[in-house]
C-alpha cells in the first residue's frame, strides 16, 4: 500500500538489483560456537549499545544484521547453526566505528578487546572477508509531488 501511494504521489519507479561486494561471512570457530542456547523461549530482543551487542531469543542471522550495521559492511550469517541463543557481545569500539542506532553513554568496558577479538572470545564466532552478492534497492524515478 504504501508503494502505491509513493508511486502515485511522487512518480517514484524503484528496483531491485543484485551486485558483488565486499562482505564478511560470520563462521563458527574450528574448536565450535560458544553461543548459549536459549532459556526461556519468546519472541526475540535486541540490544545494540556502544560497544555493546545482546540478544535473548535471537537468532544467528539476527547477529549478522546487527553487525551488518556496525561495520557498515553486510555481514552475511555462514555459521550454519539453527536455533535461538542468549548472547552479550562487548567490546572497545575503535576510533570512528560506525554507532548506528547505539544508545549514547559509556562504554560497558574502556578495556575491552576488539569487536573482532571479541566476537572470537566470547561468542566462538568469526568474520572472514569475501566477495558476495548485496541487493540494491534503485531508484529509477522520482518527482517532486504536488503542493496539494
Amino acid at each position: 500500500m504504501l508503494q502505491s501511494l509513493l508511486a502515485d504521489r511522487f512518480k517514484l519507479s524503484v528496483h531491485r538489483e543484485t551486485r558483488e561486494e565486499s562482505v564478511y561471512e560470520l563462521l563458527p570457530l574450528k574448536s565450535g560456537s560458544k553461543l548459549k542456547a536459549a532459556v526461556a523461549p519468546g519472541p526475540p530482543r535486541l540490544h545494540n549499545g556502544r560497544g555493546q551487542l545482546s540478544g535473548q531469543s535471537a537468532d544467528t542471522g539476527m547477529l549478522a544484521r546487527m553487525l551488518s550495521g556496525r561495520l557498515g559492511r553486510v555481514v552475511i550469517d555462514k555459521t550454519g547453526l539453527t536455533g535461538s541463543y542468549d548472547f552479550e557481545l562487548t567490546w572497545m569500539p575503535a576510533p570512528g566505528e560506525r554507532d548506528d542506532g547505539a544508545i549514547a553513554g559509556s562504554i560497558s568496558d574502556p578495556e575491552g578487546p576488539a569487536l573482532f577479538t571479541g566476537l572470537q572470545e566470547q561468542l566462538g564466532l568469526h568474520l572472514r572477508s569475501a566477495k558476495g552478492p548485496v541487493q540494491h534497492l534503485v531508484i529509477d524515478r522520482v518527482e517532486k509531488s504536488d503542493p496539494n
